[in-house]
């Protein structure tokens, strides 16, 4: 038996509900301000809540479920709700317009979406192929466009209903995310139950999280990066989850003063816009111990960035079909310029050249990840069996990223991935 053992996502949630019942779970501000906060038992009740409904409004065990929303504690919610009973959530991009969105519930057979009322018109673009549930329908959310046959998650009018005894096991999927591979075509990874407990397991000991950890959230919720590498290892360390509806460079350093945040996770792309932001009195007067982030930044703009605003950043790579976070700069060893740091426990890489054969540090090739499919790998491609095969060999993934590594085990990522 490995590390992640055989209980689902829902034996997770169930054990941190009852280790931290009142302590804060999530806190949000939506893009208007206002903030809440629930705690684990709150968290947990709106988990049983949704399942109960989306159970008894017809989503079974293996059903695929789209979701299209904004940042919210009702996603992910929704997310656990789907594992609780078995489904597979499917995260989409809120940008994506009504053909696509289209395409990925016929490619997928989506049983069911999952939105909130400012969306009701996109996802009415679905007709009758799938059933609708609705989230976030306070009065302060937009209703006009809200559909007379959805089914309300939240809503007052929701009667409480038994909560349905559904057998699910780590192995099982709980999760779809669409990609672009390197040839632009869309990809639909299968994760599972498996994965995302070892996405919570290492991330939480790499990052040395505690119960006491406040991680700041701006980043996506449809992305690898949002759900693995902040909801993940947050909620398996007990912590709490301070998540907005989107990153903001304008307030982002107010919210992490006010929230007391203790980590963020970033892209090159918001780590530049902050340096971009007039400066403040009130940068460097934080609790931010660190900033998991990722794409490359000059070591210029990062000596920057670490002085103004007195904190660490670490950076990592990874895919959507390595889970996220594959190699990362560790916290108890030094970090090297450039570097996008040592592979994770529970996975090994290796540079190869084109006809697979391992090269010596210092010589670039493609990054390959080894793992167990299912549990530290994505199980597969949806329904591409061909793809599938072709990048999985051996038990290595072939990730096509280009990228080298030195003589004490950190690699760097190439320019060629930037070609």
């Amino acid at each position: 038996m490995d590390c992640i053992g055989q209980k689902p996502l829902g034996a997770l949630l169930a054990e941190k509900c009852e280790l931290f019942a009142d302590r804060e779970c999530i806190v949000f501000e939506d893009r208007d301000g206002r903030q809440t906060a629930i705690s684990y038992r709150r968290f947990g009740a709106m988990v049983d809540q949704y399942a109960a409904v989306l159970h008894a409004g017809g989503i079974q065990k293996a059903d695929r479920v789209l979701i299209v929303m904004m940042n919210c504690p009702e996603f992910i919610a929704a997310w656990f709700a789907l594992a609780r009973i078995g489904a597979v959530c499917m995260p989409v991009n809120v940008l994506a317009g009504a053909r696509e969105l289209k395409v990925i519930a016929d490619f997928t057979e989506a049983a069911a979406v999952i939105t909130e009322p400012r969306y009701a018109a996109l996802v009415a673009g679905l007709g009758q192929a799938a059933r609708v549930f609705v989230a976030r329908t306070a009065s302060w959310y937009p209703n006009a466009e809200l559909f007379p046959d959805a089914v309300v998650l939240d809503g007052v009018e929701t009667q409480a209903v038994e909560l349905p005894d559904v057998e699910v096991s780590a192995d099982d999927d709980a999760l779809i995310l669409f990609t672009a591979g390197t040839d632009s075509e869309l990809r639909a990874v299968v994760l599972t139950h498996a994965n995302a407990l070892f996405a919570g397991i290492f991330g939480a000991f790499a990052w040395q999280l505690t119960p006491r950890d406040r991680h700041l959230m701006v980043l996506p919720l449809f992305h690898i990066n949002a759900l693995f590498i902040s909801v993940m290892p947050t909620l398996m360390a007990g912590a709490a989850l301070v998540m907005t509806d989107q990153f903001n460079e304008e307030i982002f350093m107010r919210q992490v003063r006010e929230y007391r945040a203790t980590s963020a996770s970033l892209v090159s792309a918001n780590v530049k816009l902050l340096l971009e932001q007039p400066a403040h009195p009130q940068d460097s007067a934080n609790e931010l111990r660190h900033i998991m982030y990722a794409f490359a930044i000059s070591e210029q703009e990062r000596s920057d960035f670490e002085k103004r605003f007195n904190t660490r950043l670490f950076d990592l790579w990874g895919l959507t079909e390595t889970l996220g976070a594959t190699t990362l700069s560790p916290v108890f060893r030094t970090n090297k310029h450039n570097s996008i740091g040592i592979v994770r426990l529970g996975n090994e890489v290796k540079v190869v050249d084109e006809q697979g054969k391992e090269l010596p540090p210092g010589q670039e090739g493609e990054l390959v990840v080894r793992g167990v499919p299912g549990r530290t790998l994505m199980r597969c491609y949806f329904n591409d069996q061909e793809l599938t095969s072709r990048k999985m060999r051996d038990g290595w993934l072939y990730t096509g990223d280009i990228g080298s590594m030195d003589a004490d085990g950190y690699f760097y990522f190439s320019e060629k991935n930037y070609s």
